[in-house]
């Protein structure tokens, strides 16, 4: 269709003849619609980060353990928070990297940059622990689709319910990845400032930090379970 069309303007421009028809675009609906393009960006963001910040540590801790090479580390001088903290910091750092990339793919890394990259940390922050957390305490890698299919919906809910603006979008604060995922749209493509998103990074850091409990227990946990066996 685009191709007919085309060779079809190609010849009357050719011949010089006028238009029979006069085509005007009408939008339809909200006078603020917002374009499909920016109303991805959160579904494309959580997947980027989901796939880095919590399936790459856990799936490697959970491989580690099924292998046994986690407790041949243990057995070193090295402590459960440095292995831990090793997949964090790799897992962060690939985490951030393509949450940048795929906002410069999609033109939405500018406004306000440095807000971007503290929502994206953390995200990735919130992201990695629960990862850990997983990578800890599931028993092979079936389990851990499981789970991960089973938190999926919660986890890219704000991502899909920017998809349909006419559906209620205070369902999206229901999840815990709306309070990173949210100021990222709001500073990449909604002007915002970094001033209007800190009440709500203020939440999703109190999120992340009641995280570090959990977290902290489960590799006190493992740590025990290994001297036990």
């Amino acid at each position: 269709v685009v191709l007919a069309a085309a060779v079809t303007a190609l010849i009357r421009d050719i011949a010089g003849t006028a238009e029979s028809v006069e085509v005007l675009i009408v939008t339809v609906g909200a006078e603020d619609f917002i374009p499909i393009g920016d109303r991805l960006i959160p579904l494309l963001v959580v997947y980027a980060v989901v796939v880095a910040a919590l399936f790459v540590p856990a799936a490697s801790i959970l491989d580690e353990r099924m292998k046994g090479t986690l407790n041949a580390v243990l057995a070193t001088p090295a402590s459960i928070g440095e292995v831990l903290l090793s997949k964090a910091l790799f897992a962060a750092v690939l985490s951030m990297l393509m949450g940048v990339v795929t906002l410069v793919i999609n033109q939405a890394f500018s406004g306000e940059v440095l807000g971007i990259m503290l929502a994206l940390a953390l995200g990735t922050a919130m992201l990695v622990q629960l990862g850990l957390v997983l990578g800890l305490w599931v028993r092979d890698m079936n389990t851990l689709y499981t789970w991960i299919k089973a938190g999926g919906i919660l986890i890219v809910l704000p991502g899909l319910l920017a998809l349909f603006p006419t559906l209620p979008q205070w369902i999206s604060m229901l999840a815990p990845t709306y309070y990173f995922l949210q100021p990222i749209y709001d500073l990449s493509v909604g002007g915002a400032t970094l001033a209007d998103v800190l009440p709500t990074l203020g939440v999703g850091l109190l999120i992340t930090l009641a995280l570090a409990p959990l977290l902290r227990w489960s590799a006190v946990t493992t740590e025990q379970r290994r001297l036990a066996g």
